[in-house]
Parts: structure tokens; sequence; C-alpha cells
């Protein structure tokens, strides 16, 4: 029988193997042995194919013609032909179509019936159900167009499986273009290309067939042109390129006007129930699109192998694979998370997206979830991980592909980590797809340095993702913190950065080098850094050998840097400054650091910007003189930073001559031009810088024998300079460029001052503060004749409108910061930024003006002085106080060091503010003004600041005196400092304790003890002392940092504790009781190393004048004046807790003493029973003492503080000592020393609260020490608190518990508020009234878990109520079986509680009486109703 189509039979090849096609051998075959002719090795296979192809003869690009030899039989097979070596005759395509579609109808004509059927079988069999009526539409078509005749199967293809995509987003409003045929062209438009999955293992080409040779190309379609303009449509997801044009489509059909021609959709197969068999190739009715993406490979049920299905894909291009093969699953999709066409959303619940479902494109930037599936596979997006189906990358695929063995897709991937991070580090853009940012940011941060060891392309996206992870990461988020320890070794990562900036061996662009100079630079400043400590990674890096050689060598001393010192230089690399802002942070980082870097000689280096001044000719290219100046801006910095360790002072000395013509290159840069020209910042930059460092020196030169080494700068030498005649010339020249109406930019009083310019004007009162702080020093007559020429200086006339106004602007600004920050909830980081910068300015006048004043003892002197006008002096005291009582102070310790290197200039402020204020004569400002003032201020100093605090406490004990009170006294206050705290020295007594207590310490050991241990084998000593903002004199030998220690490390040894939780600065709110903490702790505390030798007092003393200075503190502040003065928006004063604690501490100090006390024999007796002591304690309890009266707390109560005792005492006990031990151990102090004193018995029922203390306080006093119950009779109104519902809220609910309140109500002598409450307890576990009001009020476990109380909980209850009223009765006397039965409280909501007797008085409101009687009678019967009867009849 006749086949229909022929079998393909390969023919021999008569061709030599030179005119082979690609696929065969290219070595000659020797027909003799078989085997390859042998090549001389002399030639390259490379070589010998380029040969072959050019000997090889011309390709024909025309059609080749198929030409049977003979006509073939039905029952046989077609035989292939050779094609002919020569190009054959043009035959026109209708004419050989014809003989074609001729010879094919005889054959068929020929046919049986049955032999048609067979064949048509085996053509249903091999191309699918769908080859019959592809066949017939194919002969349809031809019929009605023969000339559009195309064998093209892409004819049949829908392009609609492309818009698909597009379709299937959600919210996308965009066009769905669809790929129609205009009934007027001749050719078929180009359909878009399909995307399918790519396998997930390598599979052959799709290109080749299944032996191996290439697939035969369809014939080249010819090109078309549209007609009119709204027919050509480029598809927005189509790439754009420089390179090539994009490409013009047939334009989006009109929706009201469908074309007829609208091709359909011949992808995978939809599902049956929503397709029709015969109208699924119908090209005038399009059909919906398929409600899935899967297809089944066959062997399934009701599976048709049509074209496009992916059994087709694996029959044609895949026979010999498995149908279940995994490695073609890419053939099938995906149904996850797509939706149809006709909008339907798909059935997975909506979930919020995590860092590891977010998917981002290759520029970092999250793909919204709903355009996942629709966007083409020529984005690149599309790869195989576990969704092939969706656009985009998972972080932990980024973070995967970065580690790849290519090294292009590593360098690509490590970028697009960087871009991820950096824009979800933005704080705009931080909660767009990035949930977890400091998760993306470590997990960025540990792929660059894994890959900073690779080299080329892949270090340099290295370096860009090293540099984004931190540099540019602190600068977007400066709250973030980073423990560089945990992610890298400190040591091995700079030496592989040295590594890279070895210039024998750098392969990095400049780009690259300045990203590493600033990573280098962020390790050795950033205040972000957590672990190491700024002093351990300072010293890493001067340690590591050759990085900074390298880092000065390529930015500062290359041939390219020295030329000439501009950006114009020949070379790679222009000179950086940031390569000296590198060494100065290093000399920040500590005492030895600078050390290390004034040896070496590196601060050598910079000399040559001084020595050698930038140019001042109007020729020279303005970046060039800019680039100078911050290279001279940034080595006067260092040399400042020097100079505040005392170091480097004698180059004063040898570059006199320098530093001279510096001075005057200084003077020549306040010109007009410095004004007006906008690129001039680096010039004011330069001023202010060498005005730092003329301060810096100065300083120095007050004490030589504190510089390092001693005498490297005399003061006599700073005379000799002439130094301050050359800041007086400064000064005058810079007020009367601001006082000059005529500039457009010096309209002072009108227009805002620029910061540069606020910065240098600051920076000369400074320098101005600092020689005349010297010159009371070292002058005759403490400096009276310079402050003299100082008091005339600043009087011309041409100069002082315009300083008076600058400064009233400040003012001014000042106070609008300040209400803008009181606005922000979070206080942002540029609010602070410019309340900091008008801080300076204002801590500069206020500075100055304090210099001006004659040293001490000397009578006040009245304002004005200085740059200070009486007004302006009175509005920055105003502010100052308006400061001091900020809520931004409440969270200092908690405040990131970003924000606190930011307060520094107020706390500094606020300190100079007080102590000019008091020697002024606090002119309009009483005394109790200044020492509120003075009290907020040493809650709002930081560390570094110690020396101020100090002598503003000096301050406020001398101010305190026997005739200070009686002032207080007159004028309403009952301030009463007692006769014998006076004679016995008043609060000077305590000043030590406070002096030493400002500087933080930790406990040393000396022979192997741990740092926990308070044995004689250890000591306290400081830990690292910050310098102060300003330096003094003694800074400059004491200082050991210029750094904050990291506000996670600054107490260490307590790391659970908040900032300041021990001794040093900040001082917590109860900072007045330290001088107790001393004694408590009396063998280790330092204050007893460092008293002075006159210093003879004991400790009952000490206790005395402790306590007098709390109660001034919490008197004075909450005292409200008429002077501006308000304390309201910050509480100052110290919370409830805070003073019960203080308190404790008192008569803490008789636990474990011996006979006799530390402080000889007068202390013998308790200090708690000196009549002073427990008078002053009264004192301070008495506002807490609040229990059912109306009266209010100091505001401390009202504001949100440690809400309990464990709290507050956890900085003085420390994490491993619970509070739970001290009230143990104070407990057993009382029952064995107390003899009943009542203000010692009032501090033992704060923790008995059941709102707040766990059931454990309750048991130990109800429990062990039922015995000193009797002792505790103190009524409702002796209790420290404020509301009695704190203890009998929530119901006590422990059988143990109520067992020992019964027990307790037998006993008569159980009197007072604690006898209220055991009644209350225990009434309340019994009366169902009291019950259900307790359940209204606090709810149970079961009623917050929505569980209602069950039928077998309800009995339990109702038995244990039985349980404990018969206890009642039999335990109980006949007073306490009265008052359990007859005690009433009303609904604990809306009503105060009923203190005794009112809760036991005949109150029958809503008939309870008669409730509770009826109760007893259901269950006890008529003898347990008639005991009580008598009691609730009525």
């Amino acid at each position: 029988m006749p086949s229909l189509v022929g079998e393909i039979q390969e023919r021999e090849s008569s061709r030599s193997t030179q005119d082979a096609p690609l696929g065969t051998p290219r070595h000659s075959i020797d027909s003799s042995t078989g085997f390859p002719q042998a090549q001389h090795r002399s030639k390259s296979a490379f070589a010998r194919a380029r040969e072959a192809r050019r000997n090889a003869p011309p390709k024909s690009d025309d059609i080749p013609v198929v030409q049977p030899t003979s006509e073939p039989s039905l029952a046989g097979s077609s035989t292939a032909v050779d094609l002919p070596p020569t190009t054959p005759p043009q035959i026109p395509e209708e004419q050989w179509r014809a003989e074609i579609a001729s010879q094919n109808e005889k054959r068929v004509r020929e046919m049986s019936d049955s032999e048609r059927e067979r064949e048509r079988e085996d053509l249903i069999e091999r191309f699918g159900p769908g080859i019959v009526d592809l066949m017939q539409r194919v002969k349809r078509r031809r019929v009605k167009s023969p000339s559009q005749e195309d064998d093209d199967p892409a004819l049949f293809i829908s392009a609609t499986e492309g818009n698909a995509e597009h379709q299937v987003s959600e919210g996308v409003d965009a066009p769905k273009p669809r790929i129609i045929i205009p009934s007027n062209l001749n050719e078929l438009p180009l359909h878009t290309p399909q995307h399918h999955a790519r396998p997930s293992s390598p599979l052959p080409s799709a290109l080749r067939s299944a032996t191996g040779s290439p697939l035969p190309k369809t014939p080249g379609r010819k090109p078309r042109f549209s007609t009119e303009p709204n027919e050509v449509y480029v598809y927005e997801s189509a790439p754009s390129s420089p390179k090539r044009q994009p490409i013009a489509l047939l334009g989006a059909p009109d929706p009201g006007n469908p074309s007829p021609n609208q091709l359909t959709y011949r992808g995978p197969a939809p599902s049956a129930s929503n397709t029709h068999e015969d109208d699924a190739m119908d090209i005038s009715s399009p059909m919906e699109g398929p409600t899935h993406s899967y297809q089944p490979f066959a062997g399934e049920p009701g599976v048709a192998n049509e074209e496009g299905t992916p059994e087709d894909i694996r029959k044609r291009f895949f026979p010999n694979a498995d149908p279940n093969d995994p490695s073609l699953e890419w053939i099938k999709g995906t149904t996850t998370g797509r939706v149809s066409q006709t909008g339907s959303t798909p059935t997975k619940e909506k979930e919020e997206p995590t860092t590891k479902s977010i998917r981002y494109d290759l520029s970092g930037r999250p793909i919204p979830e709903a355009l996942r599936q629709s966007l083409p596979t020529h984005l690149g997006l599309h790869h195989h991980g576990d969704e092939q189906d969706e656009a985009g990358y998972t972080l932990d695929e980024l973070i995967m592909l970065s580690r790849s063995t290519v090294p292009a897709q590593r360098a690509s991937m490590l970028g697009t980590l960087g871009k991820l991070l950096s824009y979800a580090a933005a704080p705009s853009n931080g909660g767009n797809g990035a949930v977890e940012v400091e998760d993306i940011r470590t997990k960025v941060l540990v792929t660059a340095l894994e890959a900073l060891a690779e080299r080329g392309g892949v270090l340099v996206r290295a370096v860009e993702a090293l540099w984004i992870s931190t540099v540019d990461y602190a600068r977007k988020r400066p709250s973030s913190s980073l423990d560089i320890v945990a992610l890298a070794p400190l040591p091995a990562l700079l030496r592989q950065l040295a590594a890279h900036l070895l210039p024998s061996a750098q392969e990095l662009p400049p780009e690259s080098l300045t990203q590493l100079l600033e990573f280098v630079i962020f390790l050795a400043s950033s205040p972000s850094i957590e672990n190491p400590t700024p002093d351990e990674i300072g010293s890493e890096i001067l340690r590591t050998r050759d990085l900074i050689p390298s880092i000065l060598h390529t930015f500062i001393t290359s041939p390219s840097s020295t030329s000439s010192w501009t950006s114009s230089s020949g070379g790679s690399l222009p000179p950086n400054a940031d390569a000296i802002m590198l060494v100065d942070a290093l000399a920040q980082t500590s005492r030895a650091n600078a050390t290390t870097v004034v040896e070496n000689g590196l601060a050598d280096t910079f000399m040559m910007f001084v020595v050698v001044l930038p140019s001042s000719s109007a020729t020279d290219d303005a970046k060039d003189i800019n680039l100078a100046h911050e290279l001279l801006a940034r080595t006067l910095d260092l040399y400042a930073t020097l100079g505040k360790y005392g170091m480097y002072a004698i180059t004063a000395t040898t570059a006199a001559d320098g530093f001279v013509a510096l001075g005057n290159y200084v003077l020549d840069l306040i010109t007009p031009g410095l004004l007006d020209l906008a690129n001039q910042r680096s010039g004011w930059q330069v001023v202010t810088s060498y005005l730092k460092l003329l301060e810096v020196w100065m300083t120095c030169a007050i004490d030589p024998h504190k510089t390092t080494p001693p005498h490297e700068i005399l003061w006599s030498q700073v005379v000799g300079w002439e130094w301050a005649s050359h800041v007086y010339q400064l000064r005058r020249r810079l007020l009367q460029l601001l006082g000059d109406n005529s500039g457009p930019h010096t309209d002072v009083g009108k227009r805002p001052i620029a910061a540069t310019i606020r910065a240098a004007l600051a920076a000369v009162w400074h320098v101005l503060a600092a020689w005349l702080e010297g010159s009371a020093v070292n002058s005759v007559k403490s400096g009276e004749l310079e402050r003299h020429q100082f008091v005339e200086e600043i009087a011309i006339p041409e100069t002082r409108p315009a300083e008076d106004l600058a400064l009233s602007q400040v003012v001014e600004e000042f106070d609008q910061s300040l209400s803008v920050v009181a606005q922000k909830a979070n206080n942002e980081y540029g609010n602070l930024e410019t309340l900091s910068s008008n801080g300076m300015v204002l801590l500069s006048a206020i500075r100055l003006g304090f210099a001006c004043l004659p040293p001490e003892p000397t009578p006040p002197t009245p304002a004005p002085f200085g740059p200070l006008s009486e007004s302006n002096f009175h509005a920055i005291l105003i502010l100052c106080n308006k400061l001091v009582f900020h809520p931004l102070w409440d969270q200092l310790r908690n405040l990131p060091t970003y924000q606190i290197l930011l307060l520094r200039p107020l706390t500094s402020l606020v300190a100079y503010a007080t102590l000019v204020a008091r020697r002024c004569g606090a002119q309009g400002l009483e005394l109790k003004d200044w020492l509120k003032l003075s009290f907020g201020t040493m809650t709002c100093l930081v560390e570094g600041e110690e020396d101020l605090g100090s002598r503003v406490l000096e301050g406020i004990t001398r101010s305190i005196t026997k005739d200070a009170a009686r002032e207080l006294t007159s004028s309403g206050d009952k301030l009463d400092a007692s006769p014998e705290v006076s004679s016995q020295g008043g609060l000077q007594v305590i000043l030590p304790f406070f002096q030493t207590a400002l500087r933080r310490t930790h406990v040393k050991s000396r022979e192997g003890g741990g740092e926990d241990d308070d044995g004689p084998g250890n000591e306290e000593s400081p830990t690292e002392i910050v310098a102060p903002l300003v330096t003094g004199r003694n800074s400059i030998q004491e200082a050991t940092t210029l750094r904050l220690p990291h506000s996670s490390t600054s107490s260490k040894g307590s790391s659970s504790t908040p900032r300041g939780g021990g001794y040093g600065l900040p001082l917590r709110r109860d900072w007045t009781f330290a001088p107790l903490d001393a004694l408590l702790h009396s063998s280790t505390a330092p204050v007893f190393k460092v008293l002075p030798n006159d210093w003879d007092h004991s400790e009952v003393d000490v206790v005395r004048a402790t306590l007098l200075l709390a109660r001034i503190l919490q008197d004075i502040v909450a005292a409200r004046t008429n002077s501006g003065f308000t304390s309201e928006a910050r509480a100052v004063t110290m919370s409830q807790e805070e003073v019960v604690f203080g308190c404790m501490k008192v008569f803490m100090l008789e636990h474990g003493q011996n006979s006799s006390s530390s402080f000889g024999n007068d202390s013998a007796a308790e200090v708690f029973r000196d009549a002073i002591v427990s008078t002053e304690m009264d004192r301070l309890l008495a506002p807490f003492r609040s229990l059912g009266r109306s009266t209010n707390p100091p505001p401390a109560a009202n504001r949100n503080f440690p809400p309990s005792l464990e709290r507050t005492a956890l900085p003085y006990l420390g994490a491993a000592t619970p509070f739970f031990q001290f009230y143990s151990d104070f407990l057993g102090l009382y029952d064995g020393v107390s003899f009943g004193h009542p203000t010692f018995g009032a501090l033992l029922i704060p923790p008995l609260a059941n709102s707040t203390y766990p059931i454990d306080y309750r048991k130990l006093l109800w429990g062990d020490y039922a015995h000193v119950l009797r002792h505790l009779s103190m009524e409702p109104a002796e209790i420290i608190g404020s509301d009695a519902k704190d203890w009998l809220y929530p119901v006590e609910s422990d059988g143990e518990l109520i067992g020992m309140y019964v027990k307790a109500l037998g006993n008569e002598r159980l009197r007072g508020f604690l006898r209220w409450v055991a009644v209350h307890h225990v009434a309340s576990n019994i009366w169902p009234d009291l019950q259900e009001h307790s359940l209204t009020s606090f709810e149970s476990k079961a009623k917050a878990m929505d569980a209602e109380p069950t039928e077998a909980s309800k009995q339990a209850r109702l038995t244990r109520s039985r349980k404990v009223l018969q206890a009642v009765l039999g335990n109980s006397n006949l007073n306490g079986v009265k008052e359990v039965v007859l005690y009433y409280q009303p609904e604990p909501n809306s009503n105060p509680a009923l203190p005794p007797p009112m809760c036991f008085e005949d109150n029958n409101s809503g008939n309870w009486k008669q409730q509770r009687l009826e109760w007893v009678l259901t269950w006890g019967g008529d003898g347990l109703s008639s005991r009580l009867q008598g009691l609730l009849s009525g």
C-alpha cells in the first residue's frame, strides 16, 4: 500500500570533507584505514578550520528545490534527492505549487477508501487530531487568497499568548495589545515571541533537532510597512537600546471595533470546561483566554497532542526523553500565583510580603506581585529559580548568584545587591517592599566582604556593595548599629584592604579606591559601630602594615598629587582631603593612637599644605582653589585634634613663620568676594579651622606643664606672636562685612546668616574667650588689662550693632528650632542639626561673656558684658530654662550616639549659662529660679562635661546656706536648712561624692579578681575620659579620647541596664542619692580614696546633707514662679519609686554593719534614728502619701517613669541581684533592728501591690514574717501610694495566700491598711457580688482568651467560696467575721475604693445583703444561714 508521506532516506554524500556541513567531522578520513589522517601540530585546530572555511565554495541563498528522480508509488517511500552543486533554474512558485498539488491529488484518487482511512489515522496518530482541521483551514485559506500562502507554522500560533502576560496583572490599566491581520496587507504580521520557563538543568538547544543537526529555518519574510500612523504600536515592554531601533508592530486594535481577523490563542490547551472543539481554531471568533497555563503530558486522560502543547514540544524536540523527566518541567509551566485572562484573582490567600518573597529587578527595586507573571523574558528577569515563571530575583537568589563561578554573573548580582540596599535604605522607600532593612544590610555586607578577595569587575562591584552597606547606609540611617567583629575578623579585613590599596598592586578604578578610603574612614569615625570600640579600631588600622602608607601615597604624596596639589594634576587621582580626615579620625579615637600619629611622622606629612599656601590669583581655577583650601582646612583640623591632647603644639614654634603667613592669608580671605561666591565654602572652612587651632594652642599655653611633652608652647610665645591682635582684626573685618548693607548677602537682621559665617563668628568668640581665660591665669592682676582692652574693642560703634543683630537672629532661630523639635515625636536628624548649630553660636557667646568676668571672689558683675547685651542675655537664660525642661532629655539615656553628638553643644550651653547667671548676680533671676535651672542642667549633661557639672554642683552647694534658706522661706517656700547641717559644713560635705560620681567607673581587678567582685583585691578605676566639647587646660592632660562611646557599651558591667545606669554622665534623676551608694559600698567606692585631707565628717553628716539636697530639689523644681521659668514640660524631680528606694538605702546602711561604724564612734547608733534624718525622709515621702486624698503629687509621679521598684533598683543592684533579694534583706533588717519604726515600716508596703509585683512579696510578709504584721499598723493616709486599688485588685486567687489572710484576721493586733487589704481579698473570694465586680474590672485569663467559664470552673469557684467562708467562721473572731460578712465595695471601674470604716457601714444599695443571705441559704442550710442572718438582716 503506497504511503501518503514517504520516509526520508539519507543518501551518501559525494562532496569532499571541506564541503561538509558544520555538523560533520572536520578531519579527512583515509578510505583505506578508516582513521582520520594525521595532522601536523604546527597548525592549530582553529587555524585549520579557518583555512577550510576560506577554501569552501560560496553558499547559495536560493531555496533548494526538491526534484524527485522517479514517480513515487503509493506503496513505496519517496526517495530523497541530492542538492545539485550548481544553482537550479528558477521556477515560478505558482508552477511548482501546482505541480505538487496535482501529484498529491492524483495519488489520493488512486487510493481506496480503506487506504485513505488508514493514512488518515496514521496522520492523526503522528500529528494529532487537530491536523485534519488544520489542513482544511489551510486549504480554505489558499482558495480565498492564493497569494498569501505560507507554510510557516507560526501562522497559527496566537499572538494573544504574549498579550496574556500583560493581562494577568491585577490593577494594570495599560491597553491590552493584540496582533491583528489587516485585510489590506499581503504579509502576515510578526507574532510576539512566546515566553517559556527555562529548564532547571542543561538541555539540548531548542534550535536543534533531536539528532543534533540544525532545524531548517523558515524562509525569510519580506519587510512590511505600515500605511497609517496609528497602525504602528511599540510595546512598552520592549527593551530600549541605543543600538537597535524599537520594533514597529501594528497598532493595538480599537476595543469598540475589533478586527475579524484577530488571531486566537494557540498555546497550552485550556481546560475542557472553558473550550469548544468546534471553534477552537476559528479565526473569526476568538475564544477566551485559558484559565490555567499548565498543560499535562500525553498519557493523561482527555489530553490531545495539539501543536504547541507540552507533549508536542517534547515529541518534536526531545523525543527520547521520558515524559515525566523533571528536567522538562519547564515545558509545563506553573499556575502558582497566576491570574486568568478573565480577571479572576488567584485563590491563594493574600499575605504580607516578607523579605524572602519579595522579588527585585536588576536595578534593585521590588517588582509588584501583580506584574511578576506579565513581564517578558527579554528583560533578563527570568531564571532557573524555584519560581521560574515569575520575573525577578529574591534576596536569597541574588546572594546565591553573587557566589557564582561565572565572574560576569557574580559582578552583576553584586551590583544588583548594592542597588537593592541603596533603594531599601532610603527613608522615603524604606517600607516599599523592604520589610527587614537591617537584615538586608547584614546579608549584603557579608556578601561584599566575601567577594573582596576577587579581582576585576567582581572586586569593583564588591567594593561598591561594601560602600553602600556601610558608608551610604550610615548616612541614610544614622541610628543604625553595626558589629564588625561578628561579621569578619577586623585584622584580616584591614590586611585585605591594604593589599588592594598597595600602589604596586592597584587594579581598581579611581572611584573604587575612593570608596575604599571612605570605608576606612567609616571604620575609624562612625558612631554607629557598636563593636569593637573606637580605640581598638584605630589601633588596628594603625597597626596594619602598609595600610596608612598606601592611602597617603595614593591620595596625598603620589607624583600626580604633589605636582601642584590641584584637581587637574596629571595621574589617575587628584589629592583627596579625606585621607587627612582619616588620620584626624584615628587621632580622635584615643590618646595612644594620637601619640602613634605624631611619632610616626604622619602629622608632618601634611605640613606642606601649610607652608605652601594656595594661590589667590583671580586667573586660577576655582575648583583647584577649593581643593587647596580643603586640604589646608583638614590639616589644621588634624593639628587642633592633636592639640586637644596637648600634643604637637611645638609646631607653632618650629613653623612660626609659616603660621604668620597663614594668619595673613586668612585675614585676606575675609573679603566681600568670600560672601558673594557660593563656591567659596572651603574658604570659610579655612577661616574656621585656623581659629579653632589658635583656640586649642592658647589653651595649651595656659599651663605648659600639662602639654605632652611639657613646655611645648608658652604663654609668652602666644603674647609675642600677637595672636589676640590678629583675631581682633579678623573679628572687625568679619563684622564690617556683616554690617555692610550694600552687599547682597550681608543684610544682617533681615536675611539669615549662612551657616559657614555663623561657624566663623562662633570660632572668633571661642578664641577670644580662650585668650581671656589664659590672661586671667598668666597675666598681671588676673588679666585685668586684657579684659579692659577687650571691653574697648567690643564697644567700637562700627561693629557693635552688627554683632548684636547677629546674636539676636541666632537666639530667635534657636527658639524656633526648639519648637520644631518639640512638635516632632522622633526628633529627626535635620531638626537636631539646626538646633545644634545655633546652640554652638550661643555657647561661644556665653563662654566669652563668662570669660569677661573677673575671677572669684568678687562682687557680682551686672550684665551686659562681652557680646551679650542685657536683652540677649535674658533671652538666652529663658531659652536655657526652656531647653533643660524639654521632653527631649527624658530619653537621653536611650538616644543613639549620633544624636548625643548633636546635643553636646546644648548641654555645654545650659551649663555655661548657669555659671554665668550665678556669677553676674542672676539679674532678674531669683535664687529659686537659678536653683531650678541648675538642677535641670545636671540631668542634661553628657559624657565629657564632667568639669562643667562639677562647677555647677559647687555653685549649688555654696548657694544653699542658712541665709539662703531664710530667704527662700520668707518668699513663701517651705525650705528649712537645719542649723545642724549648716554647722557641719552644709552641703559642702557631699560635694566630693558628687564630683566622683560624675566620672564613669568600673571595677578593675588587681590580682585576678573578677570584674564583679567587691573584694579587697579589686579597685574602681576610671574608664576612658572623654574630652569636653570646649577644650580646657585640665582636659589636655586627662582626656584619653575625643570620641563618645557607643550608646550600647557606655555602661559596662550591666548590659541590661539603660544608658547611664551606674556612675557617670548622664546622671539619673535620683543622682542626689549618689553619696548613699558610696556609703553602701564604702570598701570599693573611689571617693574615699580622693577625699581632701581636711574632710572630717561622719556618716550621719553625709546622710543629712544628701536628704536635704534631695528634698530641696523636689520642692524647688516643683514650685511655680512668676519670672517666666517653668518646669511643667519635663519632670526633673524623682518619681515615687526613686524616692522610696533612696530612703530604703538609708535603712540598709545598717545591713551587715558591726557594732562600730566605719566613720568612727560618733556614728555608733543607727543612722535612721537620727532626728534630722527621720524628718528629712518624712518630708521627702510626704508628697507621695496621697492615698484617698485629692492632692497632686510631684510631676514625676504623673510621667512615664520606671513603673516599679524592680526597674528602679536595677541600675544599683545590677542584673545579677534581683530586687526580691534586696527586699528580703530589707524585711529581715526591719524584723531585727527597727522596733516598729514608722517610716521603716511604711517602706515595706509598696512592694505588696497586687497590680505591680509578683505574689512572692506578699507571701514573704504574710507568711514568713507574719509576726511583724502587728507593728505595721499604718492607716491608709500613711501609705505611700496614690490609689488603694493597686493593693485591692486584681482579687487574690492563690489559695495559700488566702489562707494567710484568713489566719491574720484572727489576730486582733492586725490593724489599719493591711487589715483592710486582708478583709477585701477574703470577702471577694466569698461573696458573688464582689466576685462579679472583680471580674468586670480585671478580666481573667479565660476572658482575655475569649474562653467562657465552664460549668466545672463555676462549680470549683462555688466550692472555694464555701470553704473560705467556713474557714473565716472557724478561725476568725467575731470582729473578723463581721468585717468579712459586711464588707462591700462598688464597681472599681467607675468608683473610688471605699476605705474603712465606710466599707463596713450599713449601706444596702442594690439589696446585696439579702442576695448574700439567699446565696448562703442555697448551700449552707438553715444552720449556717441562721449564724449570718443577724448580720445580713435588714
